[in-house]
């Protein structure tokens, strides 16, 4: 007999793993229902505890009140993810009554692209001064690209047409050219050139370029709906980060530092499995694979016929000489067994081993379907895979 020993990835626990063992089971049992499959479950005993984390974050489930301040960095954070999201949605608004509101010959609209087309060429003495020789070129950049964002979205063309002398439209375009200046260095991974009172002073500063005094009109923008929608999830959202990641983050971090203890776990299963059932083909799933691959670069497992990975990162470690058991430049021991890495190439977790480890690892391609993120765990219900697996366990029988 040989038998077919499951070790998940991070993250997982007890629940999750039984409904993803119930899948690969019937996976199986479709081309043969004679394979055995056997658990390895380690999230329990080897991953991090439930809770610990929510006792370190600040404000968990709600305990601090949402600031005044809060609401500005909402607002900057959806602005530097979108900086005409204020100016596009104030022209969605206005494409309804509001426009006979208008104040007859009001040509604010028309004066405020003329502004903004000039800054695009020059800025003030003191922009220029508080955005630095080193930056002034990168500013105008960016507001030549609102200006081309604008004129490419029909609500922002609107926004500025229909622009009043209350100075909200001007204060909106302001924060979007800043907002775009800024985005470009969290873009390319490059720290904020501005503080945040740095960043207030420059959108004042445009704001003045585009004629108009904004320090009002800053206020009314927080009672945009987007705001409004944001200001209601802001108390929950770090909350659901910290309990999304917990055990995901939690477990890598673990086993990065005492990893010791799971690769005694799969060992000891596997010795088990293979005492009663034969040779063993080992399937790992992300950090499983990791897991794994340590292990069996560590020690001969005589129970272990197959490694079989997927959505595995340990090719990926190795390569950054991160992998714990394996230093970079060193290859696979020759007591390593067989290796398939299989892989989805819409799986951002997921990477081939077999250039790092020519002759000794077989790369298979088993993309699912399934889109990014997604795919790291549509393996478990990828007829490809339980073949894979079938065909291993035949091959070693």
């Amino acid at each position: 007999m040989v038998a077919v020993v499951f070790v998940h990835g991070t993250g997982v626990r007890a629940d999750s793993y039984e409904s993803t063992l119930g899948l690969l089971r019937k996976g199986l049992d479709r081309i043969d229902p004679g394979i055995r499959l056997h658990r390895c479950y380690w999230g329990g005993a080897h991953g991090v505890r439930p809770g610990m984390s929510s006792r370190t974050v600040p404000g968990y489930r709600g305990k601090e009140a949402l600031l005044p301040e809060d609401e500005e960095i909402i607002r900057w954070g959806l602005l530097y993810a979108d900086p005409l999201c204020e100016l596009r949605e104030l022209g969605a608004a206005d494409s309804g009554d509001r426009a006979v509101r208008r104040v007859l010959g009001d040509r604010s609209g028309p004066e405020l692209e003329r502004r903004a087309t000039v800054l695009a060429v020059e800025l003030p003495e003191e922009l220029a001064e508080l955005a630095g020789a080193a930056r002034a070129d990168r500013l105008r950049l960016a507001a030549s690209t609102v200006l081309d964002g604008i004129r490419g979205s029909a609500d922002c063309r609107r926004a500025i047409a229909r622009a009043s002398s209350d100075g909200t439209c001007a204060s909106m375009l302001a924060a979007a050219v800043v907002a775009q200046f800024l985005a470009e260095y969290q873009l390319a991974g490059e720290p904020l050139p501005w503080t945040a009172e740095e960043r207030d002073r420059a959108v004042l500063l445009v704001g003045q370029a585009l004629g108009a005094d904004v320090r009002g009109a800053v206020k009314k923008l927080a009672g945009t709906t987007t705001m409004y929608v944001v200001n209601r999830l802001i108390n929950r959202w770090r909350d659901q980060v910290t309990d999304g990641s917990a055990y995901q983050v939690g477990d890598i971090l673990r086993y990065a530092v005492r990893g010791d203890g799971l690769r005694r776990f799969i060992a000891d299963r596997v010795s088990e499995v293979s005492r009663t059932e034969g040779p063993v083909v080992l399937f790992a799933h992300s950090l499983g694979g990791i897991a794994a691959v340590d292990l069996l670069v560590d020690r001969a497992l005589a129970g272990v016929s197959h490694l079989i990975t997927a959505g595995s990162q340990a090719s990926q470690l190795y390569g950054m000489n991160a992998l714990p058991g394996l230093e970079f430049g060193q290859p696979l021991p020759p007591h390593f067994p067989r290796w398939t890495n299989l892989y989805d190439r819409h799986d951002p977790l997921s990477f081939l081993a077999g250039q790092l480890f020519p002759g000794r690892v077989s790369d298979v391609d088993v993309t699912s379907g399934q889109p990014f993120l997604a795919a790291h765990s549509a393996y478990f219900t990828n007829p490809a895979v339980h073949r894979i697996l079938a065909d291993a366990v035949g091959e070693c029988a």
